[in-house]
C-alpha cells in the first residue's frame, strides 16, 4: 500500500512526447485524413488572453430630450422633400439647370436678355418648360422694350412682371420668394430677374447675401432662378471682363457665367457671345457660344429669330482668328516701344501691356514667339547687355510666315 501522504505523480514526458500530444492527429500521421505535410508547431499561434483589467468601452450618452434643435429636425421627412425637389436637368440650353440658381454677368447691350429669351422660347417649344411657369421680371427696359417683350411672352403663355405695374415692387421679391418656398408653390416655377441690381445692392455684402439666401430657399423647394447682372466697367489687367459687385452671388448661387462678346471682322453683321463658366454644379459645359444678327433695322422678334447656337468647332475657329489678330496688335505695339527707345525685355513688356491694356505675361510670350534672325519669320532679335539684360532691336522689314 502506498503511503497516504504521497501524491501519485504522472510519468515524466520527453520534449518530443509533449510536442506530439499538442499536435493534431493528422499532423503526426501524414497518412491520416487530409494527407499533406506535417504541421510545424511553430506555425501555430495562440491568441493572447484578453487582459481582464482593461476597462469596458464607454457607453454612448443617453439621447437628450427637449433639445431646442429638435423641432427643426427633418427626420422622417425624406419622402416629403423628394416630392418638393426638382430634378437637376438642363432647362434653358446647357447654361441654366432646373432646381438651381444661375447668374449671367455681361456688359450692357451684349445680348444676354436676347439670348435668354431665345433659350426660354426654345425650352417651351421643346416641352422642357411649361410656359405658365415662366415669370420674367423686367426692371431694366424702356417702354418700347417692355411692349415688345410682353407681346412675345404673352403669345406663348408666359408671364412678365414690371416695376410699377399691377402694384409689383422690386423690394417685394425677397418676401415673395420666401413665401412661395414656405407654401410649396416654388416647384417647377422659373423666375428670370433682369437685372438683379434692381432687387439687391450688389455692392452691399449683407444685402446681397440676404437676397441670395431667399433665392436659395426658393430653389431648395424645386424652383429655378436665372438672374442677369453686369460686368465691371474696368476690365482685369489682362483685358478680360470681370463681374461687378461682391462675391456673394457667385458663392451662393449654383452656377455663374461670364458673357464675353467676341469682336469679329466678318461680313454678315453677326455677333458671337461666349459663355464662360466660372462656377457650376452638375454637368454644365465650361463654355458655349451663341450668335445673333446685328443688322440694322431688325425688330426684336427678328433679332430673337436670328439667335442660334455656335458649334464647338466654329467657336474654336473664331477664337483662333481673334488670337492671331491679337498677336498682330501686340506685335505693332512692341515695335512701337522699340522705336521709342524702350529696348529691354521687362520694360517692353510693362509698357506694351500699359498701351494695349493686356497682361505683361502675354507680351512676354509675344516677345519670345517672334524673336529670331530670319526677317521672313521673326520681327526682332536681341543682344546681351550688361548684367545679362536682353536688348532688343528690330529686324529689317519682312513679312513673317504664319505659325
Amino acid at each position: 500500500m502506498k503511503p497516504w501522504f504521497r501524491a501519485e505523480l504522472p510519468p515524466r514526458l520527453t520534449t518530443k512526447e509533449i510536442t506530439m500530444k499538442n499536435e493534431p492527429e493528422n499532423a503526426r500521421d501524414p497518412s491520416s485524413a487530409g494527407g499533406g505535410n506535417p504541421i510545424d508547431p511553430k506555425s501555430i499561434t495562440i491568441p493572447a488572453a484578453k487582459n481582464l483589467s482593461d476597462p469596458p468601452p464607454p457607453a454612448p450618452d443617453p439621447v437628450m430630450l427637449n433639445v431646442p434643435l429638435l423641432k427643426y429636425s427633418l427626420q422622417g421627412k425624406a419622402d416629403e422633400l423628394e416630392k418638393l425637389a426638382e430634378s437637376n436637368r438642363p432647362l434653358l440650353g446647357q447654361v441654366c439647370r432646373s432646381g438651381q440658381a444661375t447668374i449671367f454677368y455681361a456688359a450692357p447691350n451684349s445680348g444676354k436678355t436676347l439670348i435668354g429669351m431665345h433659350l426660354a422660347q426654345e425650352a417651351i417649344r421643346e416641352g422642357r418648360l411649361a410656359a405658365g411657369n415662366l415669370y420674367y421680371l423686367n426692371c431694366d427696359d424702356n417702354s418700347s422694350g417692355l411692349a415688345e417683350k410682353l407681346r412675345i411672352l404673352q403669345d406663348v403663355g408666359a408671364h412678365m412682371l414690371v416695376q410699377g405695374f399691377e402694384d409689383f415692387r422690386a423690394q417685394d421679391l425677397h418676401g415673395l420668394l420666401l413665401n412661395m418656398a414656405r407654401t410649396g408653390k416654388a416647384r417647377g416655377v422659373i423666375v428670370v430677374i433682369d437685372t438683379i441690381k434692381k432687387f439687391a445692392n450688389l455692392m452691399d455684402k449683407r444685402d446681397s447675401s440676404t437676397f441670395a439666401d431667399a433665392c436659395r430657399q426658393f430653389v431648395m423647394r424645386g424652383g429655378t432662378v436665372l438672374a442677369y447682372a453686369h460686368t465691371n466697367k474696368v476690365p482685369a489687367p489682362n483685358g478680360t471682363l470681370r463681374y461687378a459687385g461682391t462675391t456673394d452671388f457667385v458663392e451662393d448661387f449654383d452656377a455663374a457665367y461670364l458673357l464675353t462678346p467676341l469682336e469679329l471682322e466678318q461680313p454678315g453683321g453677326e455677333r458671337v457671345v461666349r459663355f464662360d463658366c466660372i462656377k457650376r454644379r452638375g454637368d454644365s459645359p465650361d463654355k458655349v457660344a451663341y450668335a445673333y444678327s446685328t443688322e440694322n433695322g431688325l425688330t426684336y422678334e427678328q433679332l430673337l429669330a436670328s439667335v442660334e447656337a455656335v458649334t464647338f468647332d466654329k467657336l474654336g475657329e473664331i477664337e483662333r482668328t481673334i488670337e492671331q489678330r491679337t498677336d498682330a496688335e501686340l506685335v505693332d505695339a512692341v515695335k512701337g516701344c522699340i522705336r521709342d527707345g524702350i529696348v529691354t525685355k521687362m520694360h517692353i513688356a510693362s509698357e506694351t501691356a500699359k498701351r494695349t491694356k493686356t497682361s505683361g505675361k502675354g507680351v512676354v510670350k509675344i516677345l519670345d514667339r517672334y524673336t529670331g534672325d530670319n526677317p521672313a519669320k521673326y520681327h526682332w532679335t536681341f543682344t546681351i547687355g550688361e548684367r545679362g539684360k536682353h536688348i532688343y532691336q528690330l529686324l529689317p522689314t519682312g513679312e513673317p510666315a504664319p505659325d
